[in-house]
């Protein structure tokens, strides 16, 4: 079950069994066009999963399409069976539809009140939907790396993610690397998220927070869990039980953790990458 939602767009996969509904996957919309965005996820999605039986979809697609989509599944995964793609208004489908409908909402309905409650934390003025971590990491001096992952409503998108080899910097200087790392992150402009999170205190957002004009910085320091900003410059020590507060950290981790592992890879020759994983 195929469910799309505005504001911003998102699609939510659901399974349904005996009338119980499971959502299995949220997909972050990137095109203008949202029947091109369909599409895409869908068969990204359905080139590595086979298909049930059925798919049910709240956005119709042209007919023609839909019979293209449908050949394309049976022959792809070479089945029996014949998949049926439909979208429903009336009926035993549309009923199960709307249940998912409703789940999806109330998914994004949370996902956007954390998007408020950091607005009102870091004094910002907008909601920050997107946001980018960074973080510098090095082994025993050697192989310094930088990081840098996108959480979009509190969800990691993987195509935006980025690894850096420090090339500029030759000494142990985290400020430096992350000027250098958060540099090259946005030599494209036009792929700029709503907030920057910075892992380390005052020091590391004031070495880069004037590197990107109009786009927000805040960092978070792993001592007593502190948020900088500009309107926080002593900072504030996060409550953990708020799902904001939940979110930096968890983003901040979850940076730390993809930047260690580029060291593994650094144990063997590779080529140097700025693409996600």
């Amino acid at each position: 079950i195929w469910v799309v939602l505005p504001g911003p767009q998102v699609i939510y996969l659901f399974d349904e069994q005996d009338m119980v509904l499971k959502k299995k996957f949220t997909f972050f919309v990137t095109f203008y066009d949202l029947e091109r965005a369909i599409k895409e996820h869908f068969l990204s999605y359905y080139r590595v999963c086979k298909p049930p039986g059925t798919i049910l979809l709240d956005q119709e697609i042209v007919q023609d399409d839909l019979d293209l989509l449908q050949k394309f599944l049976k022959s792809w995964h070479k089945i029996s069976y014949d998949v049926a793609i439909e979208y429903p208004v009336d009926g035993h489908y549309a009923h199960i539809l709307a249940l998912a409908r409703l789940q999806a909402q109330e998914a994004q309905r949370k996902s956007l009140g954390v998007a408020r409650s950091l607005k009102r934390l870091l004094g910002l003025e907008d909601e920050p939907h997107v946001i980018d971590c960074f973080d510098i990491s090095h082994k025993q001096g050697m192989h310094q790396v930088g990081a840098c992952v996108r959480f979009v409503d509190g969800k990691p998108e993987k195509n935006k993610f980025r690894r850096f080899k420090i090339k500029t910097v030759d000494q142990i200087d985290d400020y430096a690397c992350l000027r250098e790392v958060v540099s090259r992150r946005y030599r494209d402009r036009s792929d700029l998220p709503d907030l920057i999170l910075i892992d380390g205190g005052k020091g590391q957002l004031n070495a880069v927070k004037d590197l990107v004009p109009g786009v927000p910085f805040t960092s978070l320091a792993k001592r007593e869990e502190t948020v900088f900003s500009d309107l926080l410059p002593e900072g504030k020590k996060l409550n953990q039980q708020t799902h904001a507060g939940q979110l930096l950290i968890a983003l901040r981790d979850y940076t730390h953790h993809f930047a260690i592992s580029y060291h593994r890879q650094l144990e063997t020759p590779v080529d140097d990458k700025e693409g996600g994983n």
